[in-house]
């Protein structure tokens, strides 16, 4: 551990603290460092948003399992405590542009339309957990709620009826889909 030489006064927006190690998001060039919220990038004002915040869903990582992350060094599962107050296991890792990324496993809702992977519940949204799939289905989206009960349909190439508050504020009842390449959805009126 390195402690930051620069004396840079606090209206400055400069982080003071002390450095970990560096960036790893290609193109950064920031060093990691800790500051009183958690362990953030020098560079957040440029972009950055490399950061795990301290505690993470109510834990506390260690300096050690912090510099293992990012460095590339996955953390293992943990158990996290979501907002409303439900808990999921999680772990954290850097992806291949050396951004932070976050796994969730939880008990599976159904098989993922796309590659037939596990569905599980993330905090706000739900996602396959296969390594490399694109789908996620937010769970507050285009202004109608999901519950599980409705990714299972979708899922199963089903549609359902939605309840949604337009921009407006106008309430309207539709039907919703999966698109054919079943990473959107479609809506009807």
């Amino acid at each position: 551990m390195r402690e930051n030489k620069s004396k840079s006064d606090e209206s400055s927006g400069e982080m003071k603290g002390r450095y970990l190690c560096g960036c790893p998001r290609k193109g950064c060039g920031g060093k990691i460092m800790r500051n009183g919220r958690g362990w953030f990038c020098t560079e957040a004002k440029n972009g950055c948003r490399n950061g795990i915040s301290d505690p993470i869903m109510g834990n506390r990582l260690s300096e050690d399992e912090v510099m293992s992350v990012f460095t590339g060094i996955r953390t293992g599962w943990k158990k996290g405590v979501t907002r409303s107050g439900g808990t999921l296991l999680f772990r954290i890792g850097i992806d291949d542009d050396g951004g932070l990324m976050f796994e969730y496993a939880g008990e599976e809702i159904c098989p993922c339309p796309v590659c037939g992977g596990k569905v599980s519940e993330a905090p706000r949204f739900y996602r396959c957990n296969s390594e490399g799939c694109r789908f996620i289905l937010w769970k507050e989206t285009r202004g109608m709620s999901m519950t599980p009960g409705d990714l299972r349909r979708l899922c199963g190439g089903r549609s359902v009826r939605k309840e949604r508050v337009k921009k407006d504020g106008e309430s309207v009842v539709c039907s919703v889909r999966l698109s054919s390449d079943r990473l959107s959805l479609e809506i009807s009126y």
